[in-house]
């Protein structure tokens, strides 16, 4: 009997290693993580390069322990263990009582950020001078990011990335100031907002952006800020916030399959006098809608709640001529800020260069020759080129 019970054994253990490749094979592949938010990897190539490298096994070591059958089950149980267990960091997620935030490994001011700064504020400098000639005005936006307004909850000892962040912002708005353009930093709002530092009034628990809550205090603030600036954009009232019941599925909370246990919601604005308008997103007119609600109070929501998530490019009219018009463009902080900025504007332009390829901000700025040029990114991509950062100004 001991002698069967062990060949019995054996003979599972062969009988799963056969069949987890097996499994994995058959199971329909999947070309992203969305709780990783990263692709996984591709089989790797057969030729002379990678086997004499040494990188072709390893190639698909790696791509079969991303394509592993049934990975998102092996992985949310070894998330759920984690958590049981008390860990501070799982999946990269710092878990504290408060908020989820994104593990740092270190942190340290950045050496380069003078010349870094310098190198982005001649490129808005240039953006503000050709929005000028074309009849409008330039601000830039900078908002924190969730980690920036939670970076107080860290655990003691956690890097918070807060000594380069600040580094980059400090260097970006000396840089800024230097070359005369109109800079708008929401930080000292949202502290000053926040009562008791209650961060939670304006940010998510489970996610990086800012709620719509602390959307709208950014539009609230913008319009003030235009106004000084002499573009007459009225903050629209009677507005009020509606909750959603449906679970919020954040980018941070996603990362630990939402195990957390947060009661994360998400809000929506409703008018008391709503504004009628027309919406173009990449050329095609669409319902005129700004949140895309759920099918149900069952079904899980994102970030995309707002506008749809990152569209290239929307135009949104609502035929007031005797308004001006505006220009925003960013990353996805503006989408929940585009749920509201309409409601100031003749014509609103909504553009996002991470994925419009089709024309260049000065092509838009020409065409719709805007009141106003806005760029809206969060304070851990103020000195990057890359996405939004990389525009180019025509001579």
């Amino acid at each position: 009997m001991k002698y069967i019970n062990k060949y019995l054994l054996i003979t599972f253990f062969i009988a799963v290693i056969l069949a987890l490749p097996i499994l994995t094979k058959i199971e329909k592949s999947q070309g992203v993580s969305v709780s990783e938010n990263r692709a996984l990897a591709k089989p790797p190539v057969l030729t002379a390069e990678n086997v004499f490298s040494g990188a072709y096994l390893p190639g698909w070591n790696t791509y079969l322990s991303d394509h592993l059958w049934r990975r998102d089950d092996w992985l949310c149980c070894d998330t759920a263990i984690k958590l049981a267990a008390g860990h501070r960091v799982v999946r990269d997620v710092v878990v504290t009582p408060t908020a989820l935030l994104p593990y740092i490994a270190s942190d340290a001011p950045d050496p380069d950020a003078e010349p870094r700064a310098a190198a982005m504020a001649d490129k808005y400098a240039a953006l503000a001078k050709f929005t000028a000639e074309h009849g409008g005005v330039f601000l830039y936006i900078n908002v924190p990011e969730q980690q920036s307004m939670f970076s107080g909850i860290y655990p003691a000892g956690m890097a918070t990335g807060m000594l380069r962040i600040n580094s980059q912002d400090d260097a970006f708005a000396a840089a800024m100031a230097a070359r005369g353009v109109n800079y708008l930093d929401m930080r000292p709002v949202f502290v000053s907002a926040a009562a008791d530092e209650n961060a939670l009034l304006y940010y998510a628990r489970t996610d990086h952006h800012y709620n719509m809550r602390g959307a709208f205090l950014t539009y609230e603030t913008l319009c003030a800020t235009l106004s000084r600036l002499g573009v007459d954009a009225r903050v629209k009232t009677g507005a009020s916030f509606c909750t959603l019941t449906n679970t919020f599925n954040g980018s941070r909370g996603r990362k630990i399959n939402n195990l957390n246990g947060f009661n994360d919601k998400l809000e929506y604005v409703t008018w008391d006098d709503p504004v009628p308008f027309t919406r173009f997103d990449n050329g095609a007119l669409i319902p005129p809608l700004v949140y895309m609600m759920p099918a149900s109070s069952e079904q899980e929501i994102e970030y995309t709640l707002y506008m749809g998530g990152d569209i290239p490019e929307t135009i949104i009219t609502t035929d007031r001529p005797e308004l001006p018009n505006a220009l925003i463009f960013g990353d996805s902080f503006t989408n929940a800020l585009e749920t509201v900025l309409y409601t100031s504007f003749n014509t609103t332009v909504g553009l996002d260069f991470r994925y419009n390829k089709t024309k260049s901000i000065c092509d838009y700025i020409a065409e719709y020759k805007p009141a106003v040029v806005i760029c809206l990114r969060d304070d851990t991509a103020t000195l990057s080129a890359d996405g939004n950062g990389g525009f180019t100004i025509d001579n």
